[in-house]
Order: structure tokens, then C-alpha cells, then sequence
């Protein structure tokens, strides 16, 4: 695995910027970051701030900020931040920026040595930075760490967990092959150096979906990973339809086109080489669920189409036969 220092910036040559080098004593630097970043989440960024004002840190040892990217009610972040007696600030967008943009403000502003980015949607669980702080301090040559996750729908129970790369807490190895076939990392799981965004910047502004899988990846061509088997984070899934029209209307796709071809355009030749089978493998299976979405909408010539650019992508007989039967048990 490269070092940091290999993949600058200027090797992948992306239209990223990198976060500003913070100068001096890291003692007088709080170790936390954590960036909330939100767009009209009401109720709900009140439970994913909570869960951080829980973890009862002080101010000389973390930073917590909002990142309000033009919410409806100007009042929803500032309240918080009122209510928590200065442990809270607030960075309000008078426009829609974008979530890699409204990102970018919150990596340029932190003062932390570990940047954790918690969707204003989502929360943590209790003794999460503690853990991960733990992780870190194990394996210090560790540039990220991430954790097993929870999903949970819009009234916080659990529907589901992300998997276990590791049966025990560890380096990950090899872990760049793993990221460049699929996504692996849900992001309020995730902590990163601030480092690391110093030397090979934030977030892909061309991305407004899958920016945080191609962030992940670009970062563990830099750094060690580390995984941490206790399930201390909640991602939620909203029960809204975003993703499904942007499915329906063609976007999903082409954006996640996008993705694998900026990822490809720094990827080592090597590498790309040895998983390109899995890959596709994989792409087949996100075109597939695509087109069971459009089945559930009454789209036939849509899930006709995605199925067969599913089938066309997985190259296998054997997977295309169980496609069609999983697809033909929804329509009946």
C-alpha cells in the first residue's frame, strides 16, 4: 500500500481542494472535530447532536459544528447551538451548496486532529469517540478508522448491520481492492486524520451521490485502515423516495458511472486489473437492485432496461438466471 505522501493532490489530479495545514502546537488544538452537516432535518438533528453532546467532551478537547447548507428554518441549527452553551457553532449557507461544498467549509474550519463527519440525519452511539480513540492509539500509523454500523428507518430502530471485515479489531489489508469494488463504509462511521484531507483533499464536487465512497477509496490508496468491531454508529435510512426517483430518472446511474470512472482515473493499473471481474460483479448488482426499484414504481421498460444492462455487465449465466427469477418473484 502507497504512502500518504504518494498520492498527493497533484498525483491524482482531481478538482478537489485540500484543507488549509494547521501550524503549531497540536496541544492547544482540540483531538475532535465533529462535523454535522444538515439540510432541513428537523427533529432529527436534534437526536444526531445530542448523541454527540452525550459523550460529555469539553470544549479544549472537541469542536463540534454544524454545517447548515440553506436549511428552511434558519432558526433549526442556531437553536442548538444556543441551547448547548457554547458547545455548538453553527456554519449557515445563505445557498444550497451541495453536500462535497458544505463539506469543504467544515474541513477548512476544523481545528481537530480527527475529523468525524456525522450526517445531520444519523447519530452515534454511546462511547463512540472513545472507541475510536482507542483504535487510533493502538495503531497509530492508522490514517482512518471505521466501525461496524447500524441502520435504522426514521423512528431509530435497527433494520439491518454492515458486515465484519475482521472478526477482531485491526489493520485492514489489501483494503483498496476491497473499496474499489463497492462501497464498504458508512460515513457516520468513519473517522479520519485531518491530515489526510490536508494531503489529498475533500470531497469530489462532482459528486452528489457516491462522493463518499470515491473519498474513502482515494484515501486508502494513501493510508492505513483500521477496522473497529464495535457497532458504536446508527446510519438511517429514510423512508423518503430520493433515491428511488433519482433511479427512475436515470441519474443514479450515471452518476455511479461517474464514480467508478473517476476512481479509475487514479486507480493503479494493477489493481484495477486484479478486480475488474469483481467489479463488474458488483455493478451488475447495483444495476439489478435499480432495476427491482423501477419494477416496485410500475416502470416495466425501465426495469427491462436495467435488467438487461445488469445481465450484460454480470456476464455470467448462472447470475442472470438468478436475477430474472428474483425479478419475475417481485412482478408476480
Amino acid at each position: 500500500m502507497s504512502r500518504i505522501s504518494d498520492i498527493g493532490i497533484e498525483a491524482t489530479g482531481l478538482p478537489v481542494r485540500c484543507s488549509p495545514r494547521l501550524r503549531g502546537d497540536d496541544r492547544s488544538r482540540p483531538l475532535w472535530s465533529v462535523l454535522i452537516p444538515t439540510r432541513n432535518c428537523g427533529e432529527l438533528l436534534r437526536i444526531a447532536v445530542n448523541s454527540v453532546l452525550n459523550e460529555d467532551y469539553s470544549l479544549e478537547q472537541m469542536e463540534i459544528i454544524i454545517l447548515d447548507d440553506c436549511s428552511d428554518d434558519p432558526g433549526e441549527a442556531q437553536d442548538l447551538a444556543d441551547q448547548s452553551k457554547g458547545r455548538v457553532r453553527v456554519i449557515r449557507h445563505n445557498q444550497n451548496v451541495g453536500k462535497s461544498a458544505n463539506y469543504q467549509s467544515g474541513l477548512d474550519t476544523s481545528r481537530g486532529r480527527l475529523i468525524h463527519l456525522l450526517h445531520g440525519d444519523d447519530l452515534v452511539r454511546p462511547g463512540f469517540y472513545a472507541s475510536m480513540q482507542k483504535c487510533f492509539d493502538e495503531f497509530p500509523e492508522a490514517g482512518a478508522v471505521y466501525c461496524e454500523s447500524d441502520y435504522i428507518n426514521e423512528q431509530g430502530e435497527i433494520i439491518g448491520r454492515t458486515g465484519r471485515p475482521l472478526k477482531s479489531s485491526g489493520l485492514l489489508k489489501g483494503f483498496s481492492a476491497t473499496l474499489y469494488v463497492e462501497q464498504q463504509i458508512q460515513t457516520p462511521s468513519i473517522v479520519m486524520r485531518r491530515g489526510v484531507y490536508e494531503q489529498i483533499g475533500g470531497f469530489d464536487h462532482r459528486l452528489p451521490a457516491f462522493e463518499d465512497w470515491e473519498m474513502w477509496f482515494r484515501a486508502s490508496l494513501a493510508v492505513p485502515f483500521v477496522f473497529n468491531t464495535e457497532c458504536r454508529a446508527a446510519y438511517r435510512v429514510s423512508g423518503g423516495n430520493t433515491s428511488s426517483q433519482s433511479v427512475l430518472s436515470g441519474r443514479r446511474v450515471r452518476l455511479l458511472n461517474l464514480a467508478l470512472g473517476i476512481m479509475d482515473s487514479y486507480c493503479p493499473a494493477e489493481l484495477a486489473q486484479s478486480q475488474s471481474s469483481a467489479r463488474r460483479r458488483s455493478c451488475a448488482e447495483n444495476l439489478f437492485r435499480y432495476s427491482i426499484t423501477a419494477l416496485h414504481a410500475g416502470r416495466r421498460w425501465l426495469w427491462v432496461k436495467l435488467t438487461f444492462r445488469s445481465i450484460l455487465t454480470a456476464f455470467s449465466l448462472r447470475r442472470t438466471v438468478r436475477h430474472l427469477r428474483n425479478s419475475l418473484s417481485v412482478w408476480c
